[in-house]
């Protein structure tokens, strides 16, 4: 594009300052982005999304302890435990999320809204089972109690990227829609 982003960079290449100019644009768009988390309603649906996903966690603990009960002991039974109660409490979790922290009319919105609930989450779930999984890979077999930790630091590691996820991509067109109505 002339004079813009593209030709500053070619032109930056040859002088051998690429990086500065080609990163520039990027960190004053991200730079703008992070600024939409820092107001009072964004506060506030953190704040939700955090709440929900304690109440959500001890939804998703309990069946994953339920489960590492009754599965046969094998290698494969945390993934297992975790899949299966991550995959049960993510629908009591969209419930709660769409109604109380975005305060939207109706448990279930669009099939696209919902599908994207389900990705979002699902790239979450793999971030937890790498957390999990690494874990045991690093300190071999863990006890119950090690497991849970192991669970809780992923939970931790990715509660802000899903409070964005669910801002900005699973439910900004009922929020947007909602506002101008």
């Amino acid at each position: 594009s002339p004079g813009g982003v593209g030709r500053d960079c070619v032109d930056s290449i040859r002088t051998g300052d690429h990086l500065a100019v080609c990163l520039a644009p990027a960190a004053t768009i991200m730079k703008q982005y992070l600024k939409t988390f820092m107001t009072k309603e964004s506060l506030r649906q953190f704040i939700r999304v955090g709440l929900v996903g304690g109440v959500n966690t001890i939804v998703d603990f309990g069946i994953f302890n339920i489960l590492l009960l009754v599965l046969p002991d094998e290698r494969w039974e945390a993934s297992v435990a975790v899949s299966l109660s991550y995959i049960g409490a993510t629908a009591f979790s969209y419930i709660l999320n769409r109604r109380w922290t975005f305060e939207l009319d109706g448990s279930w919105g669009s099939g696209r809204e919902t599908g994207a609930f389900y990705v979002v989450n699902t790239l979450a779930l793999a971030a937890t089972l790498a957390i999990v999984e690494g874990a045991q890979v690093l300190w071999g077999p863990l006890t119950v109690l090690q497991l849970n930790l192991a669970k809780f630091a992923a939970v931790v590691v990715v509660l802000f990227p899903k409070y964005a996820g669910y801002r900005d991509l699973v439910f900004r067109r009922s929020i947007d829609k909602e506002r101008r109505s």
